[in-house]
């Protein structure tokens, strides 16, 4: 089978509009994909090895569809308290949570934080951050890129 090229950056822009028309993209993800946009270029640019998004924080509405599809997510492993972006850099292994200005951090997502503080030896670095010049900050401070 033929594998079709796809121009991410046009497919971005055209999801963005099409989110923007029906009034159904959220401010975090219209974030994430940003975010997703700046790690790609670094990506590129060969300043990290590879990055992946869990959408731990999936909304699957209300209903008992809703509640079927979010126990199959629970069964396939998905966890709460997760960070958003996972980036592998060619030291350091990078966590990040993505907010909205007005998001709050939840309980189980400081949970993974102190887990982190008290369980690993691999060299991490972990931040909240609110838009993609706080993301590029933890990576210049984490001495990543």
């Amino acid at each position: 089978m033929k594998k079709l090229a796809v121009d991410k950056r046009l497919f971005a822009s055209r999801l963005h509009e099409f989110y923007a028309k029906f009034k159904t993209y959220t401010e975090e993800q219209e974030l994430q994909v940003k975010v997703a946009d700046y790690l790609d270029d670094l990506e590129k640019k060969d300043l990290i090895i590879n990055w992946w998004h869990t959408p731990n924080g999936a909304y699957y509405g209300k209903g008992w569809l809703a509640r079927k599809y979010g126990l199959l997510m629970r069964l396939l492993g998905v966890k709460k308290g997760i960070p958003d972006i996972q980036i592998i850099a060619h030291r350091e292994f990078v966590f990040i949570e993505l907010k909205t200005p007005k998001g709050r951090v939840s309980t189980e997502q400081n949970d993974f934080l102190e887990c982190l503080k008290r369980q690993t030896t691999i060299h991490w670095i972990h931040g909240f951050c609110t838009s993609v010049d706080e993301v590029e900050k933890t990576l210049i401070e984490g001495a990543v890129i």
